[in-house]
């Protein structure tokens, strides 16, 4: 029985230790509130987690004048994360099946770019001459919300799925539902802002936690789409 209860233990570091790696992989530079909320800890056990990195040379902790206090990861950190996303995928047997539906996602990628591009700029058909919206026409607004509310309906399964094969994705559909209702509710900083965690910021901090569970080199994969 102890030996079983070790292995657990194990195993629920190894699983804390991957989330907080990720936490800082997604969001870079992080102090201990973002990393909590990113890897879905209290701060409390994110700060017990981190401290444990420090000591294995995987994170750093950086004081500076200028920007704060802040934690990041290692190149030990970074050879750690992707090892332990690989291991996490392939023993949950979930490899073929992430694969998959991120093809789905990829399929809609372009479309959401699109969009939000929309969004930002008012129609035009020359695309160097396009001025920024600047949200005084609400006709227009309006009709590009409304795909927005579109894509997400279409998308809300994909998110399912991912969260079916790897749990750790089970908060992607809640938070894109969040940024959502508040589009919806008029305050049009939830689309695509960078302030607030609206839903293109959500959507890039989706799709690079995809590429690095699936192993894929970002910038590799934008040259081979933009050659295609």
């Amino acid at each position: 029985r102890c030996q079983a209860g070790s292995v657990i233990v194990m195993l629920e570091t190894i699983a804390a230790d991957l989330r907080v790696l990720l936490a800082l992989r997604m969001r870079g530079n992080a102090d201990t509130p973002v990393v909590a909320a990113r890897a879905e800890l209290s701060e409390d056990e994110a700060k017990i987690v981190l401290d444990s990195l420090v000591e294995t040379g995987e994170v750093e902790y950086k004081e500076t004048n200028n920007f704060g206090s802040f934690w990041r990861f290692t190149n030990e950190g970074q050879s750690r994360v992707l090892a332990l996303l690989a291991e996490e995928l392939d023993g949950a047997g979930a490899r073929v099946a992430v694969a998959e539906t991120y093809e789905r996602f990829l399929a809609v990628d372009f479309s959401f770019k699109e969009l939000c591009t929309d969004w930002q700029m008012l129609p035009g058909d020359d695309p160097r001459t396009r001025q920024l919206n600047n949200h005084a026409d609400q006709g227009y607004d309006t009709t590009v919300v409304a795909r927005l509310n579109l894509l997400d309906e279409r998308m809300q399964p994909i998110y399912a799925d991912f969260a079916d094969h790897l749990q750790r994705f089970a908060g992607y559909g809640p938070r894109f539902a969040h940024a959502i209702e508040h589009v919806l509710g008029g305050d049009h900083d939830w689309f695509a802002s960078p302030r607030v965690e609206s839903y293109h910021h959500v959507w890039q901090e989706m799709h690079y936690n995809l590429q690095s569970t699936l192993g894929i080199d970002r910038a590799e994969e934008e040259a081979s789409r933009a050659a295609a």
